[in-house]
């Protein structure tokens, strides 16, 4: 059975150097992830199931903050 999500030392890794990353990974926070084969970040990994959003209980800030933490996780 698949993970439902990706560990943070692997997201950290994919994106490790990607100068868009924290924007983009601030949107799925906040946002949510599609749940279209073709648009998810780790298909064929994890599960199907999309991220949900996580508006109102997390703010932008935050989730830039949120994003910031896991993006450290990656080797330097």
């Amino acid at each position: 059975m698949l993970p439902f999500a990706p560990s943070w030392v692997d997201i950290a890794n994919k994106y490790r150097g990607q100068t868009t990353a924290e924007g983009r990974l601030t949107l799925v926070v906040m946002q949510g992830s599609s749940r279209e084969p073709k648009e998810l970040h780790w298909y064929g990994r994890v599960s199907d199931i999309g991220m949900q959003s996580n508006v109102p209980e997390v703010n932008e800030n935050e989730a830039r903050q949120l994003v910031r933490w896991i993006l450290s996780f990656g080797r330097k």
